[in-house]
């Protein structure tokens, strides 16, 4: 699925970096490791690789992380690509001072097993950032407010959920938001979102 929708000339979602994750990258530690989970064509990953991250983009759509590549040679830095199913694949042991989570929906039983991972997978001190839709998000879409988001109620996320998954994070930002988005063709309109910042703790 994903590599047809990633197959076209330009950048399904834009070339543009998240709103949200431009906001608040700087809580990850400066030029440490992070991994973009579910990166897709590479604008969240080129962005952070940009400010002297390193950067591992790992995905499913072997089209998406072709185009990540040729993203990050456009700007001039490198991004480390990464095939991978999250139902079958790890993301390490403490290995990451940042993890970045923009628009991976996955149903809740794999939801909270891929979130289990993260919480392992993040440095004491780690940062992790998510913008995902919430159920408000189907009204919108249903009502032809906005362009974007699974259509399946159990892909959506609320703050509340990430509250309990992440027990042991400090959260700096937890909030759901109605906001203007304006990402490429996949993502317009007043769009519903939860937000998050997250630290674990040291």
């Amino acid at each position: 699925m994903w590599n047809e929708k990633f197959d076209r000339p330009d950048h399904l979602y834009g070339v543009e970096p998240n709103d949200f994750l431009r906001s608040c990258y700087d809580a990850i530690s400066a030029k440490g490791r992070v991994i973009s989970l579910g990166e897709g064509e590479g604008r969240n990953a080129v962005f952070l690789a940009t400010r002297g991250y390193a950067v591992t983009a790992l995905d499913s759509s072997s089209v998406g992380l072709e185009k990540t590549k040729k993203f990050a040679e456009s700007r001039g830095v490198r991004v480390e690509t990464r095939l991978a199913d999250l139902s079958k694949c790890e993301v390490g042991d403490r290995e990451w001072d940042g993890v970045i989570v923009v628009f991976c929906h996955l149903p809740s039983a794999l939801r909270a097993e891929v979130w289990s991972k993260i919480s392992r997978s993040l440095k004491p001190g780690g940062a992790l950032v998510m913008e995902l839709y919430t159920p408000k998000q189907l009204e919108a879409t249903k009502a032809g407010r906005s362009v974007g988001g699974p259509k399946d109620l159990d892909l959506m996320v609320t703050a509340d959920e990430v509250k309990r998954a992440f027990p042991e994070m400090s959260f700096q930002i937890l909030r759901e938001v109605e906001r203007e988005m304006q990402e490429g063709d996949g993502h317009r309109g007043l769009s519903h979102t939860v937000q998050v910042l997250g630290m674990l703790g040291k």
